[in-house]
């Protein structure tokens, strides 16, 4: 009892994040299942690491020789593991490119420490001496380090990751991203270089309290965002709107050609795939300096504060296009003002002025 009580004490974070994180995800598993997936795995594995570290000192102290060694090779697996799991998690739904790649440092650190379970393996991995008093003391090799280089370069990948995010139009996003890596990073380098004595133990913690906050920041923006599209829903429109204030150059309005006769014709379904082919071409050309929005079933618009009007009338050609090679088409209207003579309202009603000529021909050449 006195060992469990130990355990709890020094796990208690640990413990309470997984609780939390583990009934989050449960719960949302539907709205997002690879998150929870990965969210589960993650603490999943810091939970069991912090057991099996228990597990070993016990081990070591009482001179068990194969167990420590166990409990030992679990942590070096494991760890760099963490590591990678909680890059899954941060990618959220986006697929990564050549993912077997990112695997195989994982799969060689786990056949390399391993080894350390073989008789007369302590001077290559690492392995355990008994002393004296019937302890064991640590014996390293020269392939001891590989699981921190390995943890090492999954922290280069998510740092490149962040890197790439500042491309994005997601702020909060690259934020929540640059929190978990500086803090992982920082939980790496001291259990690394600052723990000779083997009794610093933050790194479970770390992981399961940033995996906390990116499944608390998906849950967040999930209500952002168009459940069909992806694109921001009208109530992140109307927030960025009163934050952007009268600074808005540019607005271009979209509206689906015909949406309610595909879905009284031909059914929903096809209605939906309507929605989902325009917002493709929406996605495609929308620069990272502007924010697409769908306001209601047909109605999508794209907003700027720092774009050209040139800007505005490539984006348009190459909707269009886009579109033409499809079934479906959408009417546009523009708006660009740099001097701010206009208020946005102003803007609104010209684009929308444009649109509805725009919508005005297709009409005449296609009914």
């Amino acid at each position: 009892m006195e060992i469990v009580g130990n355990f709890i004490v020094q796990n208690f974070i640990l413990i309470c994040t997984s609780i939390v994180l583990i009934t989050m995800a449960i719960q949302r598993f539907k709205q997002h299942p690879r998150i929870s997936i990965y969210t589960i795995l993650v603490i999943s594995c810091a939970f069991s690491l912090a057991v099996m570290g228990t597990i070993e000192i016990i081990a070591k102290e009482q001179g068990i020789i194969p167990l420590a060694l166990i409990c030992a090779v679990f942590g070096y697996v494991f760890r760099p593991a963490c590591i990678f799991l909680l890059i899954m998690t941060t990618r959220g739904n986006k697929p990564i490119r050549h993912s077997f790649l990112l695997l195989l440092p994982l799969l060689l650190n786990a056949i390399i420490y391993c080894i350390a379970l073989f008789p007369n393996t302590k001077t290559v991995v690492f392995g355990f001496v008994k002393s004296e008093d019937g302890s064991l003391s640590f014996f390293a090799g020269y392939l001891r380090f590989t699981a921190h280089i390995v943890s090492a370069l999954y922290l280069v990948y998510l740092l490149v990751s962040v890197i790439a995010s500042l491309k994005s139009k997601n702020l909060r996003h690259t934020i929540t991203l640059i929190v978990c890596t500086v803090f992982v990073t920082s939980a790496v380098i001291i259990e690394t270089f600052f723990n000779a004595a083997g009794d610093i133990h933050i790194l479970n913690p770390t992981i399961a309290l940033c995996t906390l906050t990116y499944y608390l920041f998906v849950y967040i923006e999930k209500g952002k965002i168009d459940t069909l599209t992806g694109l921001f829903n009208r109530e992140t429109y109307q927030r960025d709107v009163a934050e952007m204030g009268d600074t808005v150059r540019g607005v271009i309005m979209l509206n689906i050609d015909g949406l309610r006769r595909i879905n009284e014709n031909l059914g929903y379904q096809e209605g939906d795939k309507a929605v989902v082919t325009v917002t493709r071409a929406v996605l495609m050309y929308t620069p990272s300096n502007m924010c697409a929005y769908r306001l209601a079933g047909d109605e999508f618009i794209i907003i700027s504060n720092t774009c050209l009007e040139e800007e505005l009338l490539y984006i348009i050609k190459k909707i269009k296009a886009n579109l033409g090679k499809t079934f479906y088409s959408c009417s546009i209207g523009y708006c660009y003002c740099d001097d701010k003579s206009m208020s946005f309202q102003d803007m609104l009603k010209e684009a929308e002025k444009k649109m509805a000529l725009d919508k005005e021909e297709y009409y005449r050449t296609n009914v």
